[in-house]
C-alpha cells in the first residue's frame, strides 16, 4: 500500500468509538487492592497503536503503545482536572 502525504494532515489513526460520546462502559478493569464493592466504571475505546499521540494525549507516566506488539491488556488512562 502506497502512503501519500496529504497537505495539512499530520496523523491518521482509528478507534471503535467517537471521543465525543463513548458508548462502551464497563467495570472489567481491575488492579491489586481494588475493593470488591468498588463501582468505578471505565469508558473504553479500542484504538490503533498511534491513537494517543495522534489525538494529542499527553503521557504523564508509562509508555505509548507499540506498533510491533499486540497487547489487549495495555491501556491508556485519560483524566481531566476535576476528576
Amino acid at each position: 500500500m502506497k502512503r501519500e502525504k496529504i497537505p495539512g494532515v499530520e496523523a491518521v489513526t482509528l478507534s471503535d468509538n467517537s471521543l465525543v460520546q463513548v458508548n462502551n462502559q464497563n467495570r472489567s478493569v481491575t488492579w491489586p487492592g481494588r475493593p470488591d464493592d468498588d463501582a468505578t466504571f471505565f469508558r473504553t475505546v479500542g484504538c490503533d497503536y498511534n491513537f494517543p499521540e495522534a489525538m494529542g494525549l499527553k503521557l504523564t507516566q508509562g509508555a505509548y503503545f507499540n506498533q510491533n506488539m499486540s497487547d489487549t491488556s495495555a491501556f491508556f488512562i485519560v483524566h481531566t482536572k476535576g476528576c
